[in-house]
């Protein structure tokens, strides 16, 4: 019973376009030196605490389910 609800969930947010999940990267600094890391160089271009929280706003105004950090 519970996979069919959470089944009709996912299927009414996929009709509606609504980002059940999202990954939030919130900084591009990072003292680890991963081979398989995407950033090659320093980014100055960070958002700004005011800003980030306006992501999450809207991404909860959308009704995202779930946001990993």
């Amino acid at each position: 019973m519970i996979e069919v609800a959470y089944k009709d969930f996912e299927n009414k947010a996929r009709i509606e376009n609504i980002p059940l999940y999202a990954t939030f990267e919130l900084t591009y600094r990072c003292n680890l030196n991963c081979v398989h890391c995407y950033l090659t160089k320093e980014y100055d271009c960070e958002l700004s605490t005011g800003e980030v929280c306006d992501v999450i706003d809207q991404l909860a105004g959308e009704g995202t389910f779930e946001l990993g950090f």
